[in-house]
């Protein structure tokens, strides 16, 4: 767990160096740590090389498009991956796409944290897409994103083949009549929901 130890690059790397001689790694944090384009192409290879990590937290980590398109790759080759976050990465549609086919093929995905992501248009709906394709999900948090209706639309969907979600973020989403109703129609899908936020500014 390397969590807020603010590593800078150097140092990001001499970890995900040593890391690549793990096969069974199950969890790692290196939320705010600075991932660098070079040191994000060594995590994909830390990722594709432990099929046992359940946990991946990369929030804040400035990850570039090219950092976050190659976690996507990693996430494409299947992990048994349970808790993913991207939270505050500037995500840009190309990424989102290959992230997205990432998610979709992580199944037993169960938390996704993609807060702040300056996810917008074809990027959210690329998301939205993807979560189609997952049933486990227990959390998701999408708030500070510009949703669309047309995103929405899709991510309500993608919301209500959820059944088992208990948490669900979606603050601060510059929200549309359209898009908020149909966020509103799914939850009728989602009986064991506990939480549930929605507030815009």
């Amino acid at each position: 767990n390397f969590s807020r130890c603010n590593i800078h690059e150097k140092g990001v790397l001499d970890i995900l160096m040593a890391l690549t001689t793990f096969t069974c790694l199950k969890y790692l944090n290196l939320q705010s740590c600075r991932i660098t384009d070079d040191s994000a192409h060594m995590l994909s290879n830390v990722i594709m090389c432990n099929k046992s990590l359940e946990h991946l937290d990369l929030a804040d980590c400035k990850l570039h498009e090219d950092g976050l398109i190659s976690v996507g790759n990693a996430l494409q080759e299947g992990t048994i991956i349970e808790y993913l976050s991207l939270s505050c990465n500037a995500i840009t549609d190309v990424a989102a796409y290959t992230i997205a086919i990432g998610i979709s093929r992580t199944s037993l995905l169960k938390h996704l944290a993609l807060s702040d992501c300056e996810l917008n248009g074809s990027g959210l709906f690329h998301i939205a897409e993807a979560l189609l394709h997952i049933s486990l999900l227990k959390s998701l948090d999408m708030s500070k994103n510009l949703i669309t209706d047309n995103a929405a639309a899709r991510l309500a969907l993608a919301i209500a083949a959820n059944s088992a979600m208990e948490s669900l973020n979606l603050s601060y989403c510059n929200w549309e009549n359209t898009g908020i109703t149909a966020i509103h129609e799914a939850l009728k899908a989602l009986p064991n929901l506990k939480e549930f936020d929605i507030c815009s500014p």
